[in-house]
Parts: structure tokens; sequence; C-alpha cells
């Protein structure tokens, strides 16, 4: 296949590329929900260590005091545990999903081309006789009026 016939494809979106595309952006999301939830087990072990106190400070002396209750910490720790688990598998399962739908697509293309490129003829008609006109419950022969 030529460059010129791949881009043609590409462009009439008969060629897709977010399954490659997908495998990249799971791996830095699932990176970007690890960090996420290793920042919030951070914070929620700083709040349990400093016993609900936790000061920020940005550029020498500018202090900001952020008072937690001694739950709080308890709480990061918490959403960041569940975020750890349950995000990265939720994650792993929308971009399963996502690849899943195109592949059974590239699979429907793949058959679609392969019926398309035999020269299958269908066998000619046949003609109707008298028992395929009757009902097509009935086994017996429909009576005839004269």
């Amino acid at each position: 296949m030529s460059l010129r016939e791949s881009l043609r494809e590409f462009l009439a979106f008969k060629k897709f590329i977010t399954i490659p595309l997908m495998m990249i952006i799971h791996v830095i999301g699932a990176f970007l929900i690890t960090i996420g939830s290793l920042i919030l087990i951070g914070i929620g072990s700083l709040i349990l260590m400093d016993s609900g106190a936790l000061k920020l400070q940005f550029f020498g002396d500018w202090v900001i005091p952020l008072s937690f209750g001694s739950w709080s910490g308890g709480v990061y720790v918490s959403a960041g545990l569940v975020l750890l688990i349950a995000g990265n598998l939720c994650w792993r399962l929308f971009c399963v999903y996502t690849v899943i739908q195109f592949r059974i697509y590239e699979a429907l293309v793949s058959i679609d081309r392969k019926i398309s490129s035999t020269s299958i003829t269908p066998p000619p008609p046949r003609p109707f006789t008298e028992r395929q006109t009757g009902s097509l419950f009935s086994s017996t022969k429909q009576p005839s009026t004269q």
C-alpha cells in the first residue's frame, strides 16, 4: 500500500490511528492517576504527622498555614489509596473498551474486504410451485376452488 493510498484511507476515516494512540494515552493517564494518588497520600501523611496543621511555604517568608481536623489526614490517605486502585482500574477498563471497539471495526472491515474481493454469485431464483404458494404453516395442500 502506497503512502498516498494510506493517506487517502486515513482522511476518509477508513483507517484509524486510535489503537496505537490509545495505548500511549493509557500509559500517560495511568501515570497521572498514580502521581495524583501518591500526592494525596503524601498530603494526608503530612497532615497526620503534623497533627492537623500543615504549613505551605512559598518563596521564603510567605507561609500559608492550613489547619485541618485530625481526621482529614486519614481521609486524604484513604482517597489516595482508592484513587490508586480504583482509578487505575477504571482507566484501564475504559481504554480497553475503546481499543476493543476499534478492533471490532477492523475485523468487520476485513470481513467486508474478503467478501467483496471474492466473486460469489447467488444461485438463480427457483420458480414457484404449487406447494410453495400454500400456507407456510400447513403441511396439507390447499383445496382448489372452482
